[in-house]
C-alpha cells in the first residue's frame, strides 16, 4: 500500500502562504517505526550489513553505516532507500536507538534535564542529556552523512532524472531515540548541515518526551516539510518533561506537524493539529510502560529480531548511471535486448535489457534494466552502452541451514581425525568414500602445535550442484599437550589492523593457523590457479570461481574461522569472486565481536553447530570480551532436533547456560563419533571414484568427426557439379561461335 502525500498551495488574501495538511501516511509511518525498531537489534552487526530479520522490510536500503556513543550508550544509523510515495523518492534515513531499561547510562541521560542553549536558534534551548548524547554521536554520524549527500550529487548526471542531487532526509527514532533525533534534526538545519530548501525535512517520532522549549519546537517545525510525533494511549514518555517546566513538544506552526494519537489497542487515531492538545495527551494518572514500549501492534524493543522476512526476499541495489561492465559482477550468461524508445532518459535509442538466464549464485528480483546505448560510426557498431538506472542484487540468495550439507562437512572434519594421515592423501580411508568426487588432496601438518588440515576439490550437491573447494582441519587430540596448550593460549593478538581495524583473535588459534598456512597457501593456489587453467569455456558449469567451504570441529572449526579470516583480509581470496561458507561443529569462540562481525560480513552462509551441554561452545566465557560468528544451530540431546539462531552469534536458545556439561556431548555430532568416524565409516559396495574435470567438447568433437566426411563428399559434390557447369557452358559458347 503506497502512502501518497497531497500539498497544496494557496494565498489567503493576506498574501500568507497556506498549506493544506496532507493525509496522514500510515503505511510510511509503519516503515519509519520498523527502522526505530532496527536501532534496537542486540547484534548491531547486522544493522551494519543489513541483513537483520526486520532490515528485509525494506529491500532498497543501502550504504547503512553505524555510530556508537560509549559514553551515553546510545546508538544510531543512517543510510540510503526509496520511499514508496507517488512518484517514488530517493531519501537519506537517520534512526537512533531509544532508552535501554537496563543501562544506567541511558538512564542518566533520560534523566539530565536541565535546558541549555542550541547552536544559532535564539532563545531556543534543548535537554541537555538529549543534546550531550547527540554531540556525541554527531562526531562519527557526521562524516558519514556528508559521504551520502556527497554520493547522491556524485551520482547525479541528469540521465535519471528522478535521481535527486538533493535526497529528503527523514528522522526516526522510539522514545531517548525518537528526543535524539529531533535534536539532531534542529542541530544540523541551525548548523548549516543541512537546509530545508535544498533537503524536503522529515521527522517521525515514536513515544517522545519534550525535548526543548517552545523556541526549539518552532524552529524544527519551520524548517521541515512534515512531523508526525506519535502517542500511544497512556504512555508515560510523552507527558514528560512536564509542560509547566517549560519544555515543549513540536508545535503547531504549520498543519502539518501534527501529533498522533492512537488508542489502547493501536486500531483508531486522532490527529491534532496542536501537539499540546489535550485530546492528544489526555491527563491521566495511569500510565503504562507496555504503552510505551508498543506502537502499531509492533513491540519496538523486540521487532527486529522477531519480525519474519518474505522467502526469497533480495536486497536491492539502488544505483544510477553506473557502467554497462558492471553486470559482469551478477554473472549474468545472456541477455535479451528489446528496443525500448520511450527509455527515461528521452533517447530514441534507449533499450530494456531483459535477464535470461543467470548463475546459480545470483538472486534477481527486478528483471529488467534500461541501458541507453550510442554507436560510433567509427568504431563500426561497437556500442558504448551506459545504464540509466541500475537496479541489481548481485549474490544475494538467502542460504539456509541444510542439515545434510551440515552432515556432508562433519564428514569432512572427522576425515581429519584419520590415524593414518596417507590414507587421506589418498583418499583411501573408509571415510573417504562418503565424498566420490574428491580429489587433488592436499595435506599440511605443523609439528610445533600438533595441528593438521587438508583441502581439495569436489562437488556440492546444491541445486544446481556447485564446484567446491573444501579447507578442513583436525580438532583436538585429548592425549596431546600441544595441542591442550594450543587450545589454553587465550590472550587476543590483532588479526590484521590495516584490514580488519579492532579485531583480535586467539593467540593459540591464530599460531597454529600461521604455521599450517605456510604450507597450507601454496597448495590453496594451486588449486585456484588450476580452476581458472580449466576454465576453457566449453563446460558452462565449471567455475572460474569456485565457492570456498571452511569446516572443522572443535581446535579444528576455530582455525577454519581464524583461516577463512585471515586470507580474506589478506586478499588471497574474497567473497565477491569466491563464494565462502563455513560449517564449524563444537567451536570455542575465537575472537572479539569486531572479528566476528568482519567473518559474518565475508561469508554467503555461516553454521556453528553446538551440541546440548557441550562445554566448548561456551568457551572461551562471553564476559572476557570473545564473541562467537553467527549463525548458530543448536541441537537437543539425542540428536532429533534442532533449534537456529540465525544471526544472533549469542543467543541464550543456542547457547544456553548449564553448570552440567558432557565432553560426551562435544564427541558426537549428528550422531556421529566424529573422533573415530574416519575408520568406522562402511565402505559402500562398488564404490568408484568420479575424477570432476571440465568437458572438453567431447560431443562436439565427436560431431565434427561425423559430419566431416558429409562435409567433405558435400565439397567434392559441389565441385563435380561446378566442373560439370562449366564445362556445358563451354560447349555452349563454341555452339554459338559456329553458328
Amino acid at each position: 500500500m503506497r502512502a501518497t502525500v497531497f500539498v497544496s498551495l494557496c494565498f489567503l488574501p493576506s498574501g500568507e502562504l497556506f498549506i493544506i495538511p496532507p493525509c496522514y501516511p500510515t503505511a510510511n509511518t509503519l516503515r519509519f517505526l520498523v527502522y526505530s525498531s532496527i536501532s534496537y537489534c542486540a547484534n548491531e552487526s547486522l544493522v551494519r550489513s543489513w541483513t537483520c530479520n526486520a532490515c528485509y522490510g525494506d529491500l532498497y536500503f543501502q550504504k547503512s553505516a553505524l555510530v556508537v556513543d560509549s559514553d551515553t550508550n546510545t546508538f544510531g544509523f543512517l543510510g540510503t532507500t526509496r520511499i514508496e510515495t507517488e512518484p517514488p523518492t530517493h531519501a537519506i534515513v537517520i534512526a537512533f536507538r531509544g532508552t535501554n531499561p537496563s543501562s544506567l547510562k541511558n538512564l542518566e541521560t533520560d534523566l539530565e534535564a536541565v535546558r541549555e542553549p542550541l547552536n544559532a536558534i535564539p532563545g531556543a534551548s534543548v535537554h541537555s542529556g538529549f543534546l550531550k548524547a547527540w554531540t556525541n554521536l554527531k562526531t562519527e554520524m557526521l562524516p558519514e552523512l556528508q559521504k551520502l549527500l556527497q554520493w547522491y550529487k556524485e551520482k547525479n548526471t541528469g540521465c535519471d532524472e528522478s535521481w535527486p542531487q538533493y535526497p529528503h532526509i527523514y528522522f526516526t527514532g522510539h522514545s531517548l531515540g525518537a528526543a535524539i533525533s529531533t535534536v539532531a534534526l534542529a542541530d544540523l538545519v541551525s548548523g548549516g548541515i543541512i537546509n530545508s530548501t535544498d533537503h524536503p525535512i522529515h521527522l517521525y517520532s515514536f513515544g517522545s518526551p519534550r525535548c526543548g522549549n517552545e523556541a526549539l519546537s518552532r524552529y524544527v517545525n519551520k524548517k521541515i516539510v512534515e512531523s508526525w510525533r506519535v502517542v500511544h494511549w497512556m504512555d508515560p514518555i510523552p507527558r514528560n518533561p512536564p509542560l509547566f517546566t517549560g519544555y515543549h513538544h513540536v508545535s503547531k506552526l504549520t498543519d502539518i506537524d501534527s501529533a498522533v494519537f492512537y488508542n489502547e489497542g493501536n486500531t483508531a487515531h486522532i490527529i491534532c493539529d496542536d501537539p499540546e492538545e489535550s485530546r492528544c495527551e489526555p491527563f491521566t494518572i495511569s500510565f503504562s510502560i507496555d504503552d510505551h514500549r508498543h506502537y502499531l501492534g509492533i513491540n519496538v524493543g523486540d521487532y527486529c529480531e522477531t519480525s519474519s522476512f518474505p522467502k526469497d526476499a533480495v536486497i536491492i541495489k539502488d544505483v544510477p548511471n553506473e557502467r554497462a561492465q558492471g553486470i559482469h559482477k551478477c554473472q549474468l550468461r545472456s541477455l535479451l535486448i528489446v528496443p525500448d524508445p520511450l527509455g527515461p532518459c528521452g533517447s530514441p535509442d534507449t533499450f530494456t535489457i531483459l535477464i535470461v538466464d543467470i548463475e546459480p549464485d545470483s538472486s534477481l528480483l527486478i528483471s529488467s534494466f534500461l541501458f541507453s546505448s550510442r554507436l560510433r560510426k567509427e568504431e563500426e557498431a561497437i556500442a558504448l552502452v551506459s545504464l540509466c538506472f541500475f537496479i541489481v542484487a548481485c549474490n544475494a540468495v538467502t542460504w539456509e541451514y541444510d542439515e545434510d550439507l551440515a552432515k556432508r562437512f562433519l564428514v569432512y572434519s572427522s576425515i581429519s581425525y584419520c590415524a593414518n594421515e596417507s590414507m587421506v592423501e589418498s583418499w583411501t580411508c573408509n571415510a573417504c568414500y562418503g565424498d566420490l568426487y574428491f580429489q587433488k588432496s592436499a595435506l599440511v601438518v605443523d609439528n610445533d602445535t600438533d595441528t593438521f588440515g587438508f583441502l581439495g576439490t569436489t562437488r556440492v550437491e546444491t541445486v544446481p550442484p556447485t564446484h567446491a573447494i573444501v579447507v578442513a582441519f583436525r580438532g583436538t587430540n585429548p592425549s596431546s599437550l600441544k595441542n591442550i596448550k594450543t587450545d589454553l593460549e587465550a590472550i587476543r593478538e590483532p588479526l590484521n589492523d590495516t584490514a580488519v581495524p579492532g579485531a583480535t583473535v586467539h593467540s593459540g588459534f591464530l599460531k597454529a593457523w600461521t604455521n599450517l598456512k605456510t604450507e597450507m597457501l601454496p597448495e590453496l593456489q594451486k588449486l585456484l590457479q588450476w580452476y581458472k587453467e580449466e576454465n576453457t569455456g566449453c563446460d558452462e558449469s565449471w567455475p572460474q570461481y569456485p565457492h570456498i567451504y571452511f569446516t572443522g570441529h572443535s581446535l579444528g572449526a576455530a582455525i577454519s574461522t581464524v583461516a577463512l579470516a585471515d586470507l580474506v583480509s589478506g586478499g588471497i581470496i574474497n567473497s565477491t569472486d569466491h563464494p565462502i561458507h563455513l560449517y564449524s561443529f563444537g567451536s570455542p569462540r575465537c575472537g572479539n565481536e569486531e572479528f566476528a562481525e568482519y567473518v559474518n560480513n565475508n561469508t554467503v552462509e555461516s553454521w556453528r553447530v553446538t551440541h546440548w551441554k557441550d562445554p566448548i561452545p561456551r568457551n572461551p566465557p562471553l564476559f572476557t570480551g570473545y564473541h562467537h560468528v553467527a549463525s548458530a544451530v543448536f541441537y537437543n540431546e539425542n540428536n532429533t532436533e534442532h533449534t537456529i539462531c540465525k544471526g544472533d552469534s549469542e543467543n541464550g536458545t543456542c547457547n544456553p547456560f548449564t553448570l552440567l556439561f558432557s565432553i560426551d556431548d562435544h564427541t558426537h555430532y549428528l550422531g556421529v563419533d566424529v573422533g573415530q568416524y574416519c575408520e568406522s565409516f562402511e565402505i559402500p559396495k562398488d564404490a568408484k571414484f568420479v575424477k570432476d574435470s571440465p568437458n572438453v567438447c567431447p560431443k562436439r568433437y565427436w560431431r565434427m568427426w561425423m559430419i566431416a566426411p558429409i562435409i567433405g563428399g558435400v565439397i567434392v559434390l559441389g565441385l563435380v557439379v561446378a566442373a560439370i557447369i562449366h564445362v556445358v557452358r563451354r560447349k555452349r559458347r563454341g555452339y554459338n561461335n559456329i553458328n
